[in-house]
């Protein structure tokens, strides 16, 4: 906020004012600071004094207030600074030791520049970089010119207009991202996932999601979900808007997906929202051609500073034009001159005094190896290369991923790319970004789209082929997943009647009348007479092949036994039918169960009656050290063989072994080791034998992959040491950082065929080698 002309100038310490009026040759009658304050007010800033003042500066004075001047408000100190230096107008100030005796910036400095523009009161400051409450005469943290100064200055120079010459587009689409949410989730609807130990897809799920979406990601051998980053923010975003979870280690689709019913730009909007607010993703592990250091990972809920961050960007995109290209660096240009520190804060532990005290205390601290996030960028080491590398990228990560992949963007690039946008990542390059009618509508500036619903149509031929023809609603989709074999999902979605889906259909709550009464209400007109007709055949078809629930059945240990059974009338009359040998389905009653139990009693049989599943007795087996699987009946329940047979192979009629084929089969059937071994404990009479767990867990690939290497690292006293070695030019590139749980440790990894050249180097430094790291 700009303080008023009286408020900025008293914020000055008094010396700085006297100088100030000895400057511009006003002239005080006494040195209160008051009257000081006045007497500038009154006279600093008339057409006279601001053209006398114009007319002693030098050209390096004259440009930097320009830049001033085509600054609408206050301007970051640093920002400008970083700018003026890229542009080779003023020189970068040497850094001062840490207990340094003080000397002068150069006079062509940033510093010395800005002194003089401040000293002629045509720049004002606040906030001052080194501490305290009034300001001296350098520098503060925010810089701009009065108004009262400003509407005297020359009009600045005339500008040639940078024209944008986008030889190729990647046009953003709300709808194409929205539909790939859909067939994201639909698939894991029909097909949940089992992620790896560390929370990623695994590899060949990843390709099977890949290949059902609209959209595909470019993916190459050995790379994993976290370099599909597309196909890494559907699922993060999916989970976000409660339409997937993660039960029993896989990740299922939540089968109640209001989300879906929302009108389409509503649907739009609470995913712009839920990104541009949330800690699921990450930008900064977008940034490209950086190595990155840290202990977070992708699929970790993101610091609260991202997110900061990325509203950063968002708002000052949403203060840039709104139609037609605006170039990419425009935009950085804006975050550099007035929020420099959005995604990095500066550590200024500075305390850089006047010169009359003649030295300096400390070193300013490298944001990109000191930082609250602890990220170590590695040969990052000044502030030019460091904000254009990671600030500037990540804020085009925020341009190039969410706003481009939500359909609120479309990318401009100037040399030839590829034109496929059927990619997901496009390339980071871009020269502009074009706001979409979604964009502009979402950033404050446009009506909100219209997306007549209603047009859509579903046509279904003599053939039984569905279309599914946009802008058809994802709920219609959602329906006709569950009885139709989707073929292919463009812009006209191709489905395909089969006795097999139908079929599916049924088991899931959609009998042929509900099909039929769904197609004549979605397509606005009858059936097919044909199609109608095979379906209701279909339907009497499947009734000759019924499933039962909630039946009694009697179990025996063999045939002959149960043809003996079968002789007594009260056995006999509760008998509904034998459907194997040995098996004999009971009249559903509680009377006839009660009556076959008591039969069986009388005759002198000892039945084991199990109600539920949760009747089953436990412990009930014995699991030897071989993997043998002995029951402790002849005849186990079928509900303990339920238990047991994901994990166990069938050798004979009554036994059992847990063998390593049957366990990689339950894994990838959900189970963990974890799980097996559980149930095992549960189930067995007694402890399992001893060494048996780990067993499971080898078989069960428990423990993952491993990678062992041998290390040589050095240590130094302190890490200011490792600091400067590692900006030493011979160095430097032999040694890489090594961070531990102890930030004080100064530890570097050496590459081994370099441990020779690094002894001579430090031995010629003076560095006194005491033996083993501690």
């Amino acid at each position: 906020m700009l303080l008023s002309l009286t408020e900025a100038l008293s914020n000055y310490k008094l010396h700085v004012l006297t100088r100030m009026a000895r400057t511009a040759e006003i002239e005080v009658p006494d040195r209160r600071k008051e009257t000081l304050v006045n007497a500038l007010v009154q006279r600093l800033y008339t057409p006279t004094a601001i053209n006398r003042a114009m007319a002693h500066m030098n050209s390096r004075e004259i440009a930097c207030l320009q830049r001033l001047q085509a600054v609408d408000g206050e301007v970051r100190s640093t920002g400008l600074k970083l700018a003026m230096v890229r542009a080779r107008l003023v020189e970068e100030s040497p850094n001062h030791a840490a207990y340094s005796r003080y000397n002068p910036p150069p006079a062509d400095s940033f510093e010395t520049v800005i002194t003089t523009l401040l000293e002629r009161g045509l720049v004002l400051t606040r906030g001052p970089l080194g501490g305290g409450t009034l300001l001296d005469l350098e520098p503060g943290a925010v810089l701009w010119i009065p108004i009262e100064a400003r509407r005297h200055l020359p009009p600045l120079p005339e500008s040639k207009a940078h024209t944008v010459e986008i030889h190729s587009t990647r046009e953003g689409s709300a709808r194409t991202f929205q539909r790939d949410l859909y067939l994201y989730w639909s698939h894991l609807r029909e097909k949940p996932l089992t992620p790896t130990q560390a929370l990623w897809l695994r590899k060949s799920d990843l390709r099977a999601v890949n290949e059902k979406l609209l959209v595909k990601s470019s993916l190459g051998t050995g790379s994993g979900e976290k370099d599909a980053r597309r196909l890494f923010f559907l699922r993060r975003l999916l989970q976000e808007l409660d339409m997937l979870s993660h039960k029993r280690n896989q990740v299922v689709a939540n089968e109640k997906a209001p989300f879906l019913a929302l009108e389409p730009a509503e649907r739009v909007k609470r995913c712009f929202e839920l990104w541009s607010k949330g800690r699921f993703w990450n930008e900064i592990f977008g940034v490209t051609d950086v190595n990155l250091r840290t202990n977070d990972t992708a699929i970790a809920l993101a610091h609260s500073g991202i997110v900061t961050a990325r509203e950063t960007v968002l708002r000052q995109l949403a203060r840039l034009p709104h139609e037609g290209w605006v170039l990419t660096d425009t935009l950085v240009n804006r975050l550099r001159d007035q929020e420099y520190e959005f995604l990095i804060p500066r550590n200024r532990n500075r305390n850089r005094l006047a010169p009359l005290q003649n030295y300096s205390f400390g070193v300013p601290s490298n944001p990109y190896t000191n930082n609250p996030y602890g990220w170590l960028f590695d040969r990052i080491y000044g502030e030019e290369s460091g904000w254009y590398r990671i600030e500037a990228e990540f804020a085009r990560s925020v341009v190039r991923e969410g706003l481009y992949w939500l359909g609120l963007v479309d990318l401009g690039y100037e040399p030839e790319t590829l034109s496929n946008d059927k990619l997901g990542e496009p390339p980071p390059a871009f020269t502009a970004y074009r706001l979409t009618d979604m964009g502009r509508w979402l950033l404050g500036s446009g009506p909100m789209p219209q997306v007549n619903t209603d047009s859509g149509r579903v046509i279904v031929q003599p053939n039984f082929d569905v279309f599914a023809l946009d802008p058809v609603t994802d709920m219609v989709l959602a329906d006709l997943d569950q009885f139709c074999d989707r073929l292919s999902a463009e812009r006209a979605v191709h489905y395909q009647i089969t006795r097999q889906s139908v079929y599916r259909g049924s088991r899931r709550g959609w009998d042929v009348p509900r099909i039929i009464e769904f197609l004549n209400s979605v397509s606005k007109s009858q059936l097919p007479q044909n199609v109608e007709r095979d379906l209701r055949e279909w339907a009497i078809a499947m009734q000759r092949v019924v499933v039962h629930a909630h039946v009694s059945l009697l179990q025996t240990t063999s045939p002959a036994l149960l043809d003996g059974v079968l002789h007594d009338h009260r056995v006999a009359g509760a008998l509904q039918s034998r459907p194997s040998p040995d098996v004999a389905l009971l009249v559903c009653s509680p009377t006839h169960v009660d009556q076959v139990f008591n039969a069986l009693l009388a005759a002198g049989h000892l039945p084991a009656r199990t109600r539920t599943d949760l009747a089953t007795p436990v412990p009930s087996l014995t699991v030897t050290p071989a993997g043998t699987v002995s029951f402790q009946r002849r005849l186990p329940s079928i509900y303990l063989i339920a238990q047991v047979e994901p994990f166990c192979e069938q050798t004979d009629s009554e036994t059992w072994q847990i063998t390593a084929p049957a366990v990689h089969n339950a894994i990838d059937n959900g189970w963990t080791a974890a799980s097996i071994l559980d149930t095992l404990r549960t189930l067995n009479i007694g402890p399992l034998p001893p060494r048996f767990d780990l067993k499971i867990k080898a078989w069960a690939g428990h423990f993952g992959e491993a990678r062992l290497q041998t290390l040589t690292l050095l240590q130094l006293g302190a890490n200011k040491i490792l600091d400067e070695l590692l900006t030493d030019a011979d160095v430097g590139p032999l040694l890489t950082r090594f961070v531990t749980a102890d930030p004080s440790r100064a530890l570097a990894v050496v590459d081994a065929d370099n441990v020779e050249r690094l002894c001579e180097l430090l031995t010629e430094r003076g560095v006194v080698f005491k033996g083993k790291i501690v």
